[in-house]
């Protein structure tokens, strides 16, 4: 299976956090026997300083910048009180990159570590514009190959504060958390199925 990486891309106060262990209902927790939970320091943070650490995890204007019309900015990212704040703003006037029209500013935090198993959990606050609030994982297919050479994306929960389109898979999308998967670029010849499965919808 592909290296993921953590992504987080959320557009207002969230905390990423996690335990010394993860807390499970009796009889849930998926480890094998004679293991434990150990937590991993480069994919962890309570956000307790001034600022964020680039060195754990790469910000906005950092590769991505955004899918329009949400334009991905530095400055919408801080640390303060504790949490990781990623502000939705309005432009002021369109921004025009890569050929593509912005009318809203936003952000992304995405972790540098990267792995291929583990239980990974955020405590987050959605934002109520029309941009969405997402934790998701996807891998780092540059560093694959053969058959392995494919986008694979698992969307832990993304949501957003208002509809503005009439889409039928945006039915609810404001009420509800959304869990998804995407299997992508698979290359020719490999045997996967390209496609999304939408699961779990959480209200």
């Amino acid at each position: 299976m592909p290296q993921l990486l953590t992504f987080i891309l959320l557009v207002t106060t969230s905390l990423l956090f996690a335990q010394k262990a993860p807390f499970f209902i009796d009889g849930n927790d998926p480890k094998p026997s004679g293991t434990k939970w150990e937590l991993v320091k480069s994919m962890s943070d309570e956000f307790k300083g001034k600022h964020i650490d680039e060195n754990k995890w790469q910000i906005s204007g950092q590769g991505w910048i955004g899918r329009a019309p949400g334009l991905f900015l530095p400055e919408n990212i801080e640390v303060s009180d504790g949490s990781l704040k990623i502000t939705a703003t309005k432009l002021e006037k369109p921004i025009v990159k890569q050929n593509k029209t912005f009318t809203h500013g936003g952000g992304y935090v995405g972790s540098r570590a990267a792995m291929k198993y583990g239980y990974y959990e955020c405590e987050m606050k959605a934002n109520k514009t029309f941009m969405s609030s997402t934790f998701w994982l996807i891998n780092n297919k540059r560093n694959a190959s053969g058959c392995q050479k494919r986008t694979t994306e698992l969307d832990i929960q993304e949501c957003v504060g208002q509809i503005v389109n009439d889409a039928a898979w945006m039915h609810n999308f404001d009420r509800q958390m959304n869990s998804n998967t995407h299997s992508r670029d698979i290359p020719v010849g490999c045997d996967y199925v390209k496609g999304v499965n939408r699961q779990q919808k959480v209200y």
